[in-house]
């Protein structure tokens, strides 16, 4: 190293040194230790065969990428103590519509992807507890999806630690959200993998459904309906799909009867509004409910399971 023009070169102290602590610390510290450059510091570890651990450059990362985004992005401190309906919210939709995943760049990914007419109701939601990315992808014969991200590495761990990798298991992130806010996390959940279906067909059949992996475990929400009187059942498909050669899998739960899906809508819409959320399912939900009432018109003694079987004009009863 040239300083003042004048070559400085490493005494055998300053060499003892850096084969000590370059491979566990990295240039840097040994750079502040030895009061060189960084480049000077690599470069003679160079000329003496010196690496630095794979364990050290990913703990390294972490501290930069730590510093660098955590304070500038999102606060993980709300999420690891939900006290508003924003959080308790995007903690369910991201259990059912989001993903987790470290690039091979340093980066902590947490995403979603969605329909962008949904993500145009949903963006504001996420831009109130931090600063969310947004990329609209387009392609040919689908539908433009909106993907909405964030880089943080606390934030990242944190889901990691109540099994935002393999969402098949039961969320443990529910045990620490109060229990007047859980109905969000619910209505989340909800929004990004249920579905409140009303067929408007002579008979105006409906039920309530949430979408799975084939091994989901669906202990915790059969708990839940339990709790309130609503049963349910689960279902495992499997389809040969001949395009792609495969058999596709998942599993659904599903809430037949107009009365038990009416109840599930209460529970997911408390103060029978949708002050967070999507507007359409909370739609479709009080479209059953208008349409039962019109049946309790029709057939007022008759069990629901048998007249969901008659034939119905809504208009005469309207």
């Amino acid at each position: 190293m040239k300083k003042g023009g004048i070559i400085k070169h490493y005494t055998e102290e300053e060499i003892t040194l850096l084969k000590t602590h370059y491979a566990n610390e990295g240039a840097d510290f040994c750079a502040n230790l030895l009061g060189r450059t960084r480049q000077a510091i690599q470069g003679e570890a160079f000329k003496l065969g010196l690496k630095v651990k794979k364990s050290t450059i990913r703990k390294l990362k972490d501290i930069y990428f730590l510093a660098k985004d955590t304070p500038r992005s999102v606060n993980v401190e709300q999420f690891e103590h939900p006290q508003t309906k924003e959080i308790a919210y995007l903690l369910g939709f991201l259990w059912g519509d989001g993903y987790i995943h470290k690039t091979k760049w340093g980066q902590y990914l947490i995403c979603t992807g969605i329909a962008k007419k949904d993500g145009d109701i949903l963006k504001p939601i996420f831009d109130k507890v931090g600063k969310w990315g947004v990329q609209i992808i387009k392609r040919p014969n689908r539908q433009v999806v909106m993907s909405i991200r964030i880089s943080n590495m606390a934030l990242f761990y944190f889901l990691k630690g109540h099994g935002f990798r393999k969402k098949y298991c039961e969320p443990s992130i529910l045990k620490i959200i109060p229990k007047e806010l859980q109905c969000y996390w619910w209505r989340g959940f909800i929004d990004a993998d249920g579905c409140f279906s009303l067929r408007k067909y002579k008979t105006y059949q409906s039920y309530f459904s949430i979408s799975g992996p084939y091994n989901q475990q669906w202990g915790f929400a059969e708990k839940f309906l339990a709790e309130n009187n609503i049963p349910c059942r689960v279902y495992k498909n499997e389809n040969f799909c001949k395009k792609t050669n495969k058999i596709h899998r998942n599993s659904t739960l599903i809430v037949c009867g107009r009365r038990n899906i009416i109840n599930v809508g209460k529970l997911l819409y408390p103060k029978d509004v949708v002050d967070i959320g999507l507007n359409r399912k909370f739609n479709i939900y009080k479209e059953i409910e208008r349409v039962h009432e019109l049946w309790k018109k029709r057939f007022p003694n008759m069990p629901e399971s048998r007249s969901r079987l008659l034939p119905f004009d809504e208009h005469n009863y309207a």
